[in-house]
């Protein structure tokens, strides 16, 4: 509750702070428009059940009534007025109110899993906005160091030419590769302005300062286990409660067959005029009274309604097989996305250490007057995209986990 609370504040402040990746979540949980939509929707299924419950209270009724005739009948007064109160309570309903109860409560279990389906696709929104704004930001880092670079060759080549010792040609390779770095620069500064929007839309607040950076999980995951996990997904279970509330909607249905029996208790005063006054006494009385009813024809509304049922059914379990077919292969998809990016992840990090060090070789021969100025600036491009090719992938590493994890539904 505390951290609600203070993630609350900073959301009225806006982010001020190193945001972490779960506190960007948790913003995101609160702000979004279409999941406050799913839990209003959950809030009312869980009033829907209670209204269903009310079936098994007793009924309690007032009611008044006054009659002014043009002329009396025999043993009628012209003016007649009731007032009273009644209990009445259903006693057998062939078992409607106990299978729609089960019914709705179905359809409340349904809606809470639709609320936390979209919790988890929410989540994922937004780690996947705030890794990729962390990429942006360490591959604008990394354009500007190499814009750095490259200004630092261009202010040895520049000294160099004008004592003679490399030729103009070398000069201006070394300044177009200076001028396609600043190029690279200020689209990676542009890039980092777009993730950092897309970022603010999922949280629903503003960002101005730097945020928190994420280290990849070494999480171990087993293939069997999260396939066999998948049935367990919250989008599955939510249409088998569906299918659950249309069989208990039948069984519903199938109380209109059977006979309804009622009891009531009732006081009634009666009067002459409006203010129930002008009879002598016994003037009220109390009736209690036992009913039982039974249609024995209703123009086949009831079959009909239960062949509709029936069709609901079969209609939903095709669904859930098309959608637990459709999750499936979003796994496959997940789980092969995970295994290329650790093998990334392994080949980036051997590449970026052997470009580390080929530069620093091809550093120190430069200026020993060894190596060309050209080959410097072949090792600078591979430094360059050795570091962002080991940034890219230590964060698309991080996203195939994130998403295997929200396919095969891991908390």
């Amino acid at each position: 509750m505390k951290f609600k609370v203070i993630v609350s504040l900073l959301a009225v402040l806006n982010i001020a702070y190193a945001l972490t990746m779960e506190e960007a979540v948790e913003l995101a949980m609160q702000n979004n428009h279409q999941l406050k939509q799913k839990e209003f929707d959950y809030f009312g299924a869980k009033e829907r059940t209670k209204q269903q419950n009310a079936a098994f209270l007793p009924r309690i009724d007032a009611y008044y009534s006054y009659n002014e005739k043009n002329k009396a009948l025999p043993n009628q007064n012209k003016k007649e007025s009731i007032a009273g109160i009644r209990a009445s309570y259903n006693l057998f309903n062939g078992l409607s109110d106990k299978y729609g109860i089960d019914s709705v409560e179905f359809l409340e279990q349904n809606s809470y899993l639709i609320y936390s389906a979209a919790k988890r696709d929410i989540a994922l929104q937004t780690k996947q906005f705030y890794i990729r704004y962390l990429q942006a930001v360490k591959n604008e880092s990394i354009a500007h160091s190499s814009l750095k670079m490259f200004q630092k060759h261009f202010e040895d080549a520049t000294h160099y030419f004008n004592q003679g010792l490399i030729a103009e040609n070398d000069l201006l390779e070394v300044e177009v590769q200076l001028l396609d770095a600043m190029q690279s620069h200020r689209t990676a500064q542009r890039e980092v302005e777009i993730a950092k929007i897309a970022l603010e839309n999922s949280i629903g607040v503003k960002i101005t300062s730097e945020i928190e950076d994420i280290e990849v999980s070494d999480e171990v995951f087993d293939y069997e286990s999260l396939l066999k996990n998948l049935i367990n997904r919250d989008e599955i279970q939510a249409l088998q409660s569906v299918q659950k509330s249309v069989k208990s909607a039948i069984k519903a249905n199938r109380g209109n067959f059977l006979p309804r029996a009622d009891i009531s208790l009732s006081y009634n005063k009666y009067g002459k005029d409006w203010d129930l006054a002008g009879l002598q006494n016994p003037n009220s009385q109390s009736i209690a009274s036992f009913e039982l009813s039974w249609n024995l024809f209703a123009g086949g509304v009831h079959s009909a309604q239960e062949r509709i049922y029936r069709y609901e059914a079969s209609g939903l379990n095709e669904q859930t097989q098309a959608l637990l077919k459709d999750i499936e292969l979003q796994f496959h998809r997940a789980w092969s996305s995970y295994l290329m990016h650790k093998d990334n992840l392994k080949t980036a990090q051997k590449a970026l250490t052997a470009a580390q060090r080929n530069y620093e070789i091809s550093q120190r021969q430069f200026y020993e007057g060894v190596l060309k100025s050209s080959d410097l600036i072949t090792a600078n491009h591979l430094l360059t995209r050795a570091k962002q090719n080991y940034y890219n992938a230590s964060y698309d590493m991080e996203l195939a986990i994130q998403t295997l994890k929200r396919v095969a539904q891991i908390d």
